[in-house]
């Protein structure tokens, strides 16, 4: 489980690498990962997965279901962070408003 400053830390790596981003698949997975951490960790993963989500295809179905999972956390501020994330992005992906709209 990656801690607060992991996260941080590969968000960065994502954050600064603007086009080539894509080819850091290992750092977008140390934030997927984030969806087992504690209660920090878990609302900062569902911010940084949907960020960056477009520029993994590959990893969709694996960031879909990490976001899912925060969606169903026992703790409603988790869950709430989750489904706020996923809101913004339905001009992106109609898929992703029908799960929103499964969801709400």
């Amino acid at each position: 489980m990656p801690t607060v400053e992991e996260l941080y830390r590969n968000y960065g790596i994502l954050a600064d690498a603007t086009e080539q981003v894509g080819q850091h698949k290992d750092a977008y997975q140390v934030i997927l990962d984030g969806v087992k951490g504690g209660t920090k960790e878990k609302k900062l993963a569902a911010q940084f997965i949907q960020k960056f989500f477009k520029h993994f295809p590959e990893l969709a179905d694996s960031a879909i279901n990490a976001q899912l999972d925060l969606c169903e956390d026992e703790d409603v501020s988790i869950r709430w962070q989750a489904i706020k994330e996923l809101v913004p992005n339905r001009k992106r992906s109609m898929s992703r408003l029908y799960i929103v709209t499964l969801l709400i």
